[in-house]
């Protein structure tokens, strides 16, 4: 039954090239940005999970602005580190 299901598949891929060609082309181009995106997910959620305490990580945000213009950047001064810990405690 399997091999009948093939058979008909190939005679219509042979029969309709064109049409055939532009849904293989379709699914190839779904698929690579499925996993593409997948891929770029995944990476995303697992930045910085190899510490201990990945789940009281922050991320601290620079907003500056300057001449009408705001910037945000994740870039903080180098001090910054030391004035949190001062502040906290720790």
């Amino acid at each position: 039954m399997l091999r009948n299901y093939f058979i008909t598949a190939i005679r219509n891929i042979l029969r309709n090239k064109t049409f055939s060609l532009i849904n293989l082309t379709g699914l190839a181009a779904g698929l690579a940005c499925f996993i593409l995106i997948f891929l770029w997910v995944s990476d995303e959620l697992s930045y910085d999970r190899f510490f201990p305490n990945a789940g009281r990580i922050y991320c601290v945000n620079f907003k500056d602005d300057r001449e009408g213009k705001s910037l945000t950047q994740w870039r903080t001064p180098p001090i910054l580190s030391k004035a949190m810990k001062f502040s906290s405690g720790l």
